[in-house]
């Protein structure tokens, strides 16, 4: 990171030297009053070789007749044939009265040390003129054959060849506005000039009008300089510049010669008035030296980062000059004779230090310091944008499965390693090698066999010294813990199937769920169960009752037939058991997710807490534009502005992608790998005992079930840990149980168990810090200033999921998470994505019209970005 200024020159960058410039040509105009403004050479000093006499300094090629040489008098009162231009109170004043006037210094600045430096500079002072417009102002314009110099006219001229001008600032509309075009009767290969609305405007004989709009500087008067440098003066080479108000840089660029040898150089004005300017200077550049290093930012955890610094010189370095290069604490790391204009130095950085600045010194044989500059080698924390596994648990009785482990980051150190270990070598054997060279993303394939136990794998990431700067644990269960201590409030085996001789395969009185209390148990049972919504059946009707039914198995169905079922128990689950205990448990066993479909993460079945009665009573078909669950929607195409969401607080199901869904308040926060061979198979169908999954909930104390109260959640899979997190209670008081289900053919499910959990099992670690994410946008315009695009950088807490909302005043709003899963098939109102381990989310490609809106979800808490 450079921290002088800089500018491109070529293909590198010069910094401001610390010595003297050489002069070509100079003027303060400290003489006497006159309209003849080079009447005597006093203040007059010439280095060019030209030998310029006193009358023959400047050229007028646009002036007042009546004060142009040989007469010298006063200017008419016509501005049509030009201004006047006098030397007043050592000064030069060109625009006198009324009409323009400039002048050009009669030499062809060709001269050999300008390409022995490298390049040169020119200076002027503007500091004074009446008017305070655009088209009022003084500057200076370079890159002229003596031809192109004497045919420039009035500044304010905009028809092409017949009306040359030297500079593109003062034109007449519609030209000369920053950002519009260059009038196209300019003559000169380069033009800067300050103006009387405060800005400053430069450019070449085509183009646009670069420089700083209206009002950006703080005054319009000051001394504008610009730096040029090329290999030569040849037409077609490119120049670089740097443009400069009162020493301070505010802008690049480049144009090309236009012709060969061909650099006379003019100075222009413009007022009502007069335009006084001073001290014009034209200078060789002075030596200088540029310092880069790469990489120009290395790994925080690095202890050795190799970095390669490189330098060149520029301006005239006289003969036996020497360098040296300084490291941070100032020791000399290399030093020599300059040689050659360019030199390398291959050295290391241990950036757990941090920064590291590097400067070189260039000295002249006195000796004293001629020039110098430093370079800022910045680090950057090495982050983890992943970290996943295929599976998190494995079925003990099953055979060997095959898992892989995988990690992805940025700013690993140079020449980073990593090694896997694990603490069950009997369980584990190795498909990808156990340590090697860091890649990102990282792969490594495992078998594990669950018969031989759970394991944990450690992998160490390490630099090229061995040290390690970052350590990832995958664990892969294959032994459930100990359960916690569950009283139950009420529990459903659902053991109550009756045949109907007269229908033995479709009995109406299952149909009813509810209509025995038989498999009922707990302190609250029995209970009625509200069925809610129930979908399409076999035979193609919609809410017909077999959508929801005890099967012959004594097992619960729901979504039998094509669509889904939304259904709960009628109470509200704000007990006084759960408030003495402090938390409260879910659990639901799952023999099938039936749907031989495409969409298999939208498959599922589960169930959510936090509902009121009255979000029960609206449950309909999670999966379509109309309505919404307690679940919400992964995939819903064609959905605007997410009507897709789920009404539930908390929700977790199992999908036919053998994947435990978290969502809160509607949106999916996770998504888990349970088992690597698949949990239901291709078809959705489990053997043998259901998958259980299980949601414990825990409770500040007390437990008031109070709308914003946070709760503590965590998730398992047959009696094995997922995840865990924190949500928000949307509502008071509000906590029924919804279950739902949507499947092609069926979902099958059994034993729903809903009991208080034992504070000693569950207790509530304590509100999180739940900070608000970093937002951030950055913008392009067009021209006239419209907003076109927006990219939008999110930096909120790794895994969170957030949900960014459009405005209708945007014409598009797509955009992907990095490197969250998110969602396929992503309704245009509605972005989703993950935050990675980093906690960062980029949603690029925006299109907004007259704003942008965007919500965030973080923790059952929803934040929101109004338009601006």
């Amino acid at each position: 990171m450079k921290k002088t200024r800089w500018f491109l020159m070529l293909s590198a960058l010069l910094p401001t030297s610390l010595s003297a410039q050489s002069i070509l040509f100079s003027d303060n105009f400290d003489r006497a009053d006159n309209r003849n403004i080079d009447a005597v050479l006093d203040g007059i000093t010439d280095n060019t070789g030209a030998s310029l006499a006193a009358d023959a300094v400047y050229v007028h090629p646009f002036i007042d007749p009546n004060n142009a040489p040989p007469l010298y008098g006063v200017q008419d009162a016509g501005g049509a044939n030009g201004g006047g231009a006098q030397i007043l109170t050592n000064q030069l004043q060109l625009a006198v009265g009324s009409g323009t006037s400039n002048a050009y210094i009669d030499h062809n600045f060709t001269n050999a040390e300008i390409l022995a430096s490298g390049g040169f500079s020119v200076t002027l002072d503007v500091n004074g003129y009446t008017q305070t417009s655009r088209q009022q102002g003084g500057g200076f314009a370079i890159g002229m054959s003596k031809a192109e110099a004497g045919s420039a006219t009035d500044a304010t001229g905009t028809s092409g060849g017949s009306n040359p001008s030297l500079t593109g600032a003062f034109a007449a509309d519609p030209y000369g506005f920053t950002g519009g075009p260059v009038p196209p009767q300019v003559v000169s290969d380069f033009w800067v000039c300050l103006r009387g609305n405060k800005s400053l405007s430069w450019g070449s004989s085509t183009g646009n009008v670069l420089g700083l709009a209206q009002d950006a500087l703080p005054a319009n008067t000051g001394t504008i300089k610009v730096d040029f440098f090329f290999p030569d003066f040849n037409a077609g080479t490119t120049v670089n510049y740097e443009v400069f108000y009162n020493g301070e840089s505010k802008g690049t660029g480049n144009f090309q010669w236009s012709g060969t040898d061909e650099n006379y150089i003019a100075v222009d004005a413009r007022d009502s008035q007069f335009v006084n300017l001073d001290n014009l200077a034209v200078a060789t550049l002075p030596p200088s030296v540029n310092l880069t290093a790469t990489p120009a930012t290395v790994s925080s955890a690095g202890t050795s980062e190799p970095v390669t610094l490189d330098w060149f010189t520029g301006g005239d370095i006289p003969a036996g000059a020497t360098y040296r290069i300084l490291d941070s604490s100032l020791a000399v790391i290399d030093s020599g004779t300059v040689t050659s204009s360019t030199g390398t130095f291959n050295t290391s950085v241990d950036g757990t230090l941090g920064a590291e600045i590097f400067t070189i010194e260039i000295s002249d044989t006195t000796p004293a310091v001629i020039a110098s500059d430093d370079f800022t080698v910045t680090t950057a924390d090495v982050t983890i944008t992943s970290s996943t596994q295929t599976a998190v648990r494995l079925d003990e009785t099953g055979p060997a499965e095959f898992v892989t482990l995988h990690l992805d980051g940025a700013n690993y150190p140079a020449g980073a390693t990593y090694e896997i270990l694990d603490d069950n070598g009997a369980a584990v054997s190795y498909s990808s090698a156990t340590s090697g060279a860091l890649s990102s993303p990282l792969d490594l394939d495992v078998t594990v066999d669950p018969s031989a136990g759970s394991v944990t794998f450690t992998v160490l990431l390490k630099d090229n010294l061995g040290n390690v700067f970052e350590t990832r644990t995958y664990g892969v269960a294959a032994v459930a813990p100990a359960p916690p201590i569950l009283t139950t409030l009420f529990s459903d085996s659902f053991d109550r199937y009756e045949e109907n001789p007269a229908d033995p395969l479709n009995p109406v009185e299952n149909q009813d769920i509810d209509y025995s209390t038989a498999g009922m148990a707990g302190s609250l049972a029995p209970l009625d169960y509200l069925e809610v919504h129930e979908a399409n059946d076999q035979n193609g009707g919609n809410n017909r009752p077999n959508s929801i039914q005890i099967n012959a198995f004594n097992a619960l169905e729901a979504a039998v037939g094509t669509g889904m079922s939304c259904w709960a128990p009628d109470h509200n689950f704000t007990d006084a058991a759960i408030a003495t205990d402090g938390a409260f448990s879910v659990s639901l066993g799952y023999y099938q997710v039936n749907s031989p479909v495409d969409d298999r993460s939208d498959r599922y079945g589960g169930f959510g807490i936090g509902l009121s009665a009255g979000e029960v009573a609206a449950f309909t078909d999670e999966g379509t534009n109309i309505g919404s669950g307690p679940r919400g929607a992964i995939q819903v195409t064609g959905a605007p502005n997410n009507i897709g969401r789920g009404a539930a607080d908390f929700y977790v199901s199992i999908a036919h992608t053998d994947m435990i869904q978290v969502f809160a308040d509607g949106i999916v926060v996770g998504q888990f790998p349970v088992d690597g061979n698949g949990i239901f198979g291709f078809d959705g169908n489990a053997s043998g005992t259901p998958i259980v999954i299980r949601a414990d909930f825990a409770f500040a104390d007390p437990v008031t079930f109070a709308a914003g109260s946070h709760v503590f959640y965590k998730v398992y899979c047959d009696g094995l840990f997922v995840t865990s997190g924190y949500f928000k209670l949307t509502q008071s008081g509000a906590n029924f149980v919804g279950l739902s289900a949507r499947a092609s053919n069926r979902v099958e499910m059994d034993d729903l168990t809903i009991a208080t959990v034992a504070s000693s099992d569950l207790a509530y670690p304590g509100d999180p810090a739940d900070p608000q994410p970093f937002f951030e946008l950055t913008g392009s315009t067009t021209g006239a200033g419209a907003i076109t695009s927006l990219d939008f950088a999110l930096l909120g807490q790794p895994g969170v999921h957030y949900d960014l909302e459009k405005s209708l005043s945007l014409d598009s709003f797509e955009g992907y998470g990095t490197p969250g899963d998110g969602a396929l098939n992503l309704p245009s109102g509605t972005v989703f994505g993950t935050a990675g381990e980093s906690g960062e989310l980029v949603l690029p490609a925006v299109a907004p019209r007259a704003g942008y809106e965007s919500q965030g979800f973080y923790r059952g808490r929803a934040f929101h970005w109004p338009a601006p």
